[in-house]
């Protein structure tokens, strides 16, 4: 509160406002300067700012050629951002999502603030991110996506995409989320632990929805592949997202098993984290389809033993899971049951 007091003393924020509406460029740039220092967290000075009408002129100089004017800009409009639904509101009746999106297409000095935005904005709520996703957020961050090569923007990328494809009541629209295949496949391919993070959410929201066809195929060799990931923080999307895959087609599960997910599968059953362990009986339980081949395959690997294993020592929902993918292999025929009794 002090520092916040001290910035107020020291700006005279109406004649700022005057500035920002003035015709003369380095008044403006000295009063988007003043206003983007007095209103960061300071509640009295964001709707000040409101009120005063300059928002609107302030979302002009997202456009500016001059990269000091986009800079100040959105650090002053940002300050509306995650403080309250409503001052969101404001940004978005006045067009700034589109000063956001054109930084991102013009790959502007200052795109790693159109991404912080527009991220915060999606996870303010579902309402907000339905209304990004209708304006083409998503088309714009997948070419982003495809044109740059910096780490630190591939992670505000890929976080901006997890947002933008999460929420369940409801869900986002399958169409408009589906669009950022090509981007999550590219970025399956980094090696940095947050963007594979923020990546696999994104593919586990996707894939919630079993598929019929083969668009998440293509992944499948990559998320086996991070099955060996030492990070929870990677391993569970991933186990996630094998999980939504495995309750679609058998032929996707097959598909699987000749990648030898099995192998990692059972590698996880001895993790020390729990919830992996959880996560890994899940995918193994799911996989236990009545399907004769399958079962066996998962016989052969000797994923049964490691089951009853697991059983002794889990904890009582791990072990209901258990109980699920021994249940789900007796369906697939008396000789199955006959090797499970033994």
């Amino acid at each position: 509160e002090e520092v916040m007091e001290k910035k107020e003393s020291t700006v005279d924020i109406e004649k700022a406002f005057s500035s920002i509406r003035s015709t003369c460029p380095n008044e403006q740039l000295k009063g988007l300067r003043e206003v983007a220092m007095v209103v960061k967290g300071n509640w009295k000075m964001i709707d000040r700012f409101i009120s005063s009408g300059t928002v609107t002129q302030a979302i002009t100089f997202l456009y500016h050629f001059d990269g000091s004017f986009v800079l100040e800009a959105a650090k002053a409009l940002s300050a509306l951002i995650g403080v309250s639904p409503a001052r969101i509101d404001v940004l978005i009746s006045a067009k700034a999502i589109s000063g956001y999106v054109y930084l991102l297409d013009t790959r502007s000095t200052v795109a790693s603030e159109s991404l912080w935005a527009l991220g915060n904005i999606a996870a303010e709520s579902n309402t907000f991110r339905d209304i990004l996703l209708d304006v083409g957020v998503m088309d714009a961050v997948v070419k982003f996506v495809g044109m740059e090569k910096r780490k630190n923007l591939l992670r505000d990328a890929a976080w901006v995409i997890s947002n933008l494809c999460c929420g369940k009541t409801p869900r986002p629209d399958h169409a408009k989320v589906i669009v950022c295949l090509t981007a999550i496949k590219r970025l399956l391919t980094m090696h940095d632990e947050v963007v594979l993070e923020y990546t696999l959410w994104s593919l586990s929201n996707l894939s919630y929805r079993p598929s019929t066809d083969r668009i998440y195929a293509q992944f499948l060799e990559r998320l086996v592949e991070l099955l060996g990931n030492s990070s929870a923080s990677v391993l569970i999307p991933c186990l996630q997202t094998i999980r939504n895959i495995t309750c679609g087609p058998e032929e996707q599960i097959k598909h699987l098993i000749k990648l030898k997910v099995l192998p990692r599968l059972l590698a996880l059953l001895v993790s020390s984290k729990s919830y992996v362990v959880m996560e890994a009986v899940i995918v193994l339980a799911n996989i236990a389809t009545e399907d004769f081949e399958i079962v066996e395959s998962l016989f052969d690997a000797g994923v049964f033993q490691s089951l009853v294993s697991v059983f002794k020592s889990a904890d009582f929902k791990v072990k209901c899971e258990v109980v699920k993918g021994i249940v789900n292999a007796t369906f697939s025929g008396h000789m199955h049951i006959n090797r499970l009794v033994n």
